[in-house]
């Protein structure tokens, strides 16, 4: 379960590549890619340190006019699309 106070960081198998405004992400430990879209990649970027998810949703907020509930669920949907795929794991609670 992904909530406001989890902290996650991204695995350290990962290398990303920008193509203005997109990213694609190569998980060298499976072999697979990923495409990023721009709010994506940002979310990739912040989880290069341990970071809550609470910090994650200020950090768009403050740069997507979008309603902040909308953020909110955006962000654990993509967070928890990310763990499944092992790109991003959970560290801990707040």
């Amino acid at each position: 379960m992904v909530t406001m106070n989890t902290t996650v960081v991204a695995a350290e198998s990962l290398s990303v590549a920008d193509l203005g405004g997109e990213s694609v992400v190569l998980d060298s430990q499976s072999g697979k890619y990923y495409g990023l879209n721009e709010v994506g990649a940002l979310v990739l970027e912040l989880a290069q340190r341990p970071v809550t998810v609470a910090e994650i949703t200020d950090s768009i907020q403050r740069q997507y006019d979008a309603p902040p509930d909308r953020i909110a669920e955006d962000v654990n949907v993509f967070l928890k699309d990310m763990i499944s795929a092992e790109l991003i794991k959970v560290v801990g609670e707040a």
